[in-house]
């Protein structure tokens, strides 16, 4: 009897266990905890796009004579709304020119000159035959330099004096650079994005004393717009709508004075260029800027900003 009732007392405490866990588990199954949802959204950071713009048209044969040559300077946001952002930007001016030590091929013997100074010519043989003829006077026909057409020449004979040699080629010379170690840049890389030789040209700095050691400004004038342009020490700090020249260091570079909205474009502070002294033998310059700009949160303390 006391065997049975212990088997009565373990059944009831077995049933309690597993009744139990059946509410246990009914319980966790009610609270559940494996449904969930997420709502995504998804798009692109600001994007920036900045233009350097020029108004400028390629010289040949730069003579000192010659009017200022337009030359403009400007930076455009290219941003189209309000998913880009606003800029600070600068600019560093580089300068390269060389000069060739040319010459002239002359004939070997001197031609006649007329009573002006002037080469007697004829436009042909016969007139050049009634005139000297050839028992006494040798002719050859030329085409001289700054000369279009080939003409007849007199040479002149033994026993005369007034005369002087035909200039009849340009030799051009082996091009020197004014600054020495600075190389030109190639035609096939002057415009690529990376950098390349004209990258490396002298820059051009704003202190005082740049244009003493500037060897450019004897031959070419920058003609820039002043009222456009501050220097350093003039400058409060605050932002303005004006050009910044750096004169406190040789790095060269010049600042638009605020971020550059999206859609705006700066001011130009350069106006043209002028040839004032003409070089001894043919010559190349070349003017090259390089631009840097940055999103406003990014730029660091090489900036003045």
């Amino acid at each position: 009897m006391e065997k049975l009732l212990k088997q009565k007392k373990f059944f009831v405490a077995v049933l309690g266990i597993v009744l139990g866990l059946i509410f246990l588990t009914g319980t966790l199954a009610w609270r559940d905890f494996s449904q969930h949802k997420t709502n995504e959204a998804s798009g692109d950071g600001i994007m920036y796009d900045v233009s350097l713009i020029e108004e400028y048209e390629t010289i040949t044969n730069w003579k000192v004579t010659d009017p200022e040559q337009t030359k403009k300077i400007m930076v455009k946001n290219m941003g189209k709304d309000d998913t880009y952002g606003q800029l600070y930007v600068r600019l560093q001016l580089k300068e390269y020119m060389e000069i060739s030590e040319d010459g002239v091929e002359y004939s070997e013997q001197r031609f006649m000159l007329d009573k002006n100074g002037e080469f007697i010519t004829f436009s042909d043989e016969d007139e050049a035959e009634k005139a000297y003829p050839i028992a006494e006077y040798e002719r050859e026909k030329h085409q001289i330099l700054g000369d279009d057409q080939e003409r007849w020449y007199i040479a002149l004979p033994p026993n005369e004096e007034y005369g002087k040699f035909l200039p009849l080629r340009f030799q051009k010379g082996e091009p020197v650079p004014l600054v020495e170690g600075s190389i030109r840049a190639q035609e096939d890389n002057r415009y690529q994005h990376e950098e390349n030789d004209a990258c490396n040209y002298k820059i051009h700095t704003w202190m005082d004393e740049a244009e003493i050691e500037d060897p450019f400004h004897e031959f070419v004038d920058w003609i820039l717009n002043d009222q456009e342009i501050i220097e350093m020490n003039q400058w409060d700090g605050n932002p303005a709508p004006v050009w910044i020249a750096d004169t406190q260091s040789a790095e060269g570079y010049i600042y638009w004075g605020q971020p550059l909205k999206v859609g705006e474009t700066t001011s130009s502070f350069f106006q043209a260029l002028k040839l004032r002294k003409q070089p001894s033998g043919s010559f190349y310059y070349a003017l090259h800027v390089d631009m840097e700009a940055l999103p406003v949160d990014e730029v660091d303390d090489s900036w003045i900003f």
